[in-house]
Parts: C-alpha cells; sequence; structure tokens
C-alpha cells in the first residue's frame, strides 16, 4: 500500500508512524491539511478505498460544493473545514482510533478558514465535543451538529446543511425522538426551499409519523403545516389552505402559540394568493404577537411588506425592506433585495434598480430566488423600455422555472414575456414577486415561515 499514494481513510489522522509513505497528510503545516482535502476530493472520484467503502458518499454535498469552489479560496477553505471536522465525527462515531494530531491539524483548519464568527464557533464546539465521546457514544457532539446545520440553514448553504441533519439522522442511535422529529422537520424545510417537493414531503411524513408515535402532538401538527406548505408551493392552493385552516383549528394551548404563528404566517401567504391582501395583513399581525424569535420574527415582516406592497404602500414596504436588507439571514436579505428592486423600479429609480440588481448578482441564490431575480430584472427593464434586456431575463426566468419544477413560476414568466408587446400590461399589471406559492422563499413569494 506504500508504494502507490494512499488515501486516508480519517482526513489528517494517519501519521508517520503508521503510513510512512502517506503523501496526503504527512506534514503538519496548512498547506498540506489542504492537500489532504486534494486527497480526499480525489477519492471521491474512485480512487482509494473510498471508492469501495462508500464512506465519501455520506458527505456528497461537501464535495460537490468543493468542486464548484475556486481551489484555496475563502469559500473553499469554509467548505474544506466542515468536511474535515465532519470526517473526525464519523471517524469517532464508528469507534475509530483517532491520533492527536487529526484534532490540531483540524482545529488549525477551522482557526484559519474564512468564516463568519458563529459557523467558526460553532465549528470548534463541534471539534471539542469528539475529544468528550466515549466509546461510540456520539451524544456529546448531537448539540452542536444540529447548531451547525443551522447555522448553515441561515446561510442559505441547504445542501450542506441536509447533509449535516442527515448526518445526525445516521447517528440517531445517540439521539432522542425530539432531535429525530426536529431533523426531520429541518429536512423537510430544506427540500422544500430546493425545490425538491417529493422529498420534502416525505421528511414531513416521516416526523409526523415519529411525532405521532412518541406522542408528540405538537410536532405531529408541525409536520401537517410542512405538508401544507408543501402543496402551496407545488401550487395547490386548496390543499394547503385545507391543511394549514385544520391545524389552526386544532392547535390550542399556551404551548401551541409558536406552532399557531407560524399556521398564521402560512395562512397569510395564503390569503395573499387569494387576492385578500387586507386579511394577509390582519394574520401577519397576529403571528407577529405570538412570535418570539427574532428571526421568524424578520421574515414575517418582509411578508407584512410585501402584502403592503400589494396594496400600493411603497412608503410603508420600502421602509420595512430597508430594515432587513442587511440581515444575517441570506433569505431574508435576499427577499428584501428582490422587492426594494422591484419597487425601484415601478418608481423609475433607474439607480437603485441597477444598485439593487448588482448586490444581488453577487450572491449564490436558491433556484426560487434566481427564477425570482430573472423576473424582477425582466419586468424592471420592460418597465425602462429596455425590451431586449427584458426578454433575455424573462427567458432565463422561465427555462429556470421548468427545469426546477416550479409550474407557477413558468406560467409568470411566460405571462410576463407574453406581455412585453402590451407596455401597459406590463407597467400596472400585477406584480410578480409577492404572488408565488412558495410561503418561505424570498422573491416570487416573499413568504418565509420559519
Amino acid at each position: 500500500m506504500h508504494g502507490q499514494r494512499h488515501h486516508c481513510s480519517n482526513v489528517g489522522a494517519c501519521v508517520r508512524q503508521r503510513y510512512p509513505n502517506c503523501t496526503c497528510c504527512s506534514q503538519t503545516d496548512m498547506n498540506e491539511l489542504t492537500s489532504a482535502i486534494d486527497a480526499l476530493h480525489g477519492s471521491f472520484d474512485g480512487a482509494g478505498p473510498w471508492a469501495h467503502t462508500g464512506k465519501a458518499s455520506s458527505h456528497v454535498a461537501f464535495f460537490d460544493e468543493i468542486r464548484l469552489r475556486a481551489r484555496r479560496s475563502e469559500q473553499w477553505h469554509s467548505v474544506a473545514a466542515g468536511l474535515v471536522v465532519l470526517r473526525l465525527v464519523d471517524a469517532v462515531a464508528a469507534g475509530e482510533s483517532v491520533h492527536q494530531w487529526g484534532w490540531s491539524g483540524a482545529q488549525r483548519l477551522v482557526k484559519q478558514a474564512h468564516f463568519e464568527r458563529k459557523e467558526r464557533a460553532t465549528l470548534a464546539r463541534l471539534l471539542e465535543m469528539t475529544t468528550r465521546v466515549r466509546g461510540r457514544n456520539i451524544s456529546p457532539c448531537l448539540p452542536s451538529l444540529l447548531r451547525y446545520a443551522r447555522v448553515l440553514e441561515l446561510d442559505s448553504a441547504l445542501r450542506l446543511a441536509v447533509d449535516v441533519y442527515d448526518t445526525v439522522l445516521r447517528l440517531s442511535r445517540a439521539a432522542s425522538h425530539d432531535t429525530i422529529v426536529h431533523c426531520h422537520l429541518r429536512l423537510g424545510f430544506c427540500y422544500g426551499a430546493l425545490s425538491a417537493f417529493d422529498e420534502a414531503d416525505r421528511a414531513y411524513a416521516l416526523a409526523r409519523a415519529i411525532a405521532l408515535s412518541c406522542g408528540d402532538r405538537i410536532g405531529a401538527l408541525e409536520a401537517e403545516v410542512g405538508i401544507g406548505e408543501t402543496a402551496l408551493m407545488r401550487g395547490n392552493i386548496p390543499l394547503g389552505e385545507e391543511i394549514v385552516m385544520s391545524v389552526l383549528r386544532r392547535a390550542r394551548g399556551r404551548k401551541s402559540n409558536s406552532l399557531r404563528a407560524r399556521a398564521l404566517h402560512v395562512s397569510a401567504a395564503i390569503a395573499a394568493l387569494r387576492g385578500d391582501f387586507s386579511l394577509a395583513i390582519q394574520r401577519s399581525i397576529a403571528s407577529l404577537r405570538l412570535t418570539r424569535s427574532l428571526r421568524k420574527r424578520n421574515r414575517t415582516l418582509g411578508n407584512l411588506a410585501a402584502y403592503y406592497l400589494d396594496l400600493g404602500y411603497h412608503d410603508r414596504a420600502e421602509l420595512l425592506y430597508g430594515s432587513l436588507a442587511s440581515n444575517r439571514d441570506r433569505s431574508v436579505r435576499w427577499l428584501a433585495r428582490l422587492n426594494l428592486l422591484q419597487i425601484a423600479s415601478t418608481v423609475g429609480e433607474r439607480s437603485a434598480f441597477e444598485r439593487h440588481a448588482r448586490i444581488l448578482a453577487r450572491d449564490t441564490l436558491t433556484p426560487e430566488a434566481t427564477v425570482a431575480y430573472h423576473i424582477q430584472m425582466g419586468e424592471g427593464f420592460a418597465r425602462f423600455h429596455d425590451r431586449r434586456s427584458a426578454r433575455s431575463h424573462l427567458s432565463k426566468a422561465r427555462a429556470l422555472a421548468v427545469e426546477h419544477g416550479l409550474h407557477r413560476y413558468a406560467f409568470l414568466a411566460e405571462a410576463a414575456l407574453q406581455s412585453l408587446d402590451n407596455p401597459r400590461v406590463m407597467h400596472h399589471g400585477r406584480r410578480p414577486p409577492a404572488h408565488t406559492p412558495a410561503p418561505r422563499q424570498p422573491g416570487l413569494l416573499s413568504r418565509s415561515t420559519r
């Protein structure tokens, strides 16, 4: 084995005594540690022992993200650091012996990689927890794994968050029923945001079944709201409304406040989809009164701004969106920028329109947000009488919507394309972003639930 390039089964854990000719992690400096990731990346392509054991398959999303990032860029290092730490968790959970150098090398990578402060602290804590594992009892690591998944969600790195939640479920022998239900609920949310509606439905259905089996009524109702949301995202408004209103009728008591707040939030989106924006505003305000989480309040405020915009109160909407445009939560930030983009084109402020467009173009958006961006750009350029640019963006929106199965968005893009020859329809017609079916995604629907 030492006569050929060796790919470590535990990144950074092999030492000279065991693998004297190992070329992927025989040095302790940062350059060699990142070379270990190169070896890991290569093994995923079919080389090395992992081609047969399938160990790499548990973190496919991280490998895919590493491929997409420029080698040695800040983003590359942050994803690589997360991958190294997760591999250490895998090794500890499997009862493998990890040399101290493996931890110290991973610590250096976490310290030197470019992170938001919260993400660095979360990964460092997770790394510390791996040292407290006894035998194969991985339970000390689970809270930090869940926090890391949540941080990735806030950064809209949803595929990576799905990977981490799946990791928790793979280690579920150490997890409580509450944790398992929570992971399935979050998986449903992430899959829905990624337009993977079948996977979202399965995750919510599993969450509901597990919650019911252990007497968790609130968890089961949370899952039902998720199922209703997914129905709305598919464009099935009647089914989504039936499910969510059923939950509202059954959610009673102070312990149900958070659940009722979420259901009211979704029901507000349903009212907006029905064209009753006054009712949407009333339900959003009722949801705010029951919401304690600052993050959830911010998302509800984003929806409230959308409803004001639908009623033509541009000043109120712009004020609310302006307060959210620099939010830590990327989806809230995108929502605010997408609708500020729409406001700027509606009132004829070309410089503001181009400024918001530049900021959005620099970000990595989810499929729905990308479609929203192109529809907003297309309709904005149409309002500025630049039909060539408008047609280009709307055609991209239609193609992406079809590719990702976002049929309602595809219809909106098609309608906008057809209206290009009728400037009055384009300028005075319904605004596209506030009328979309996804109750929590930015852009075409500015409805965010959690």
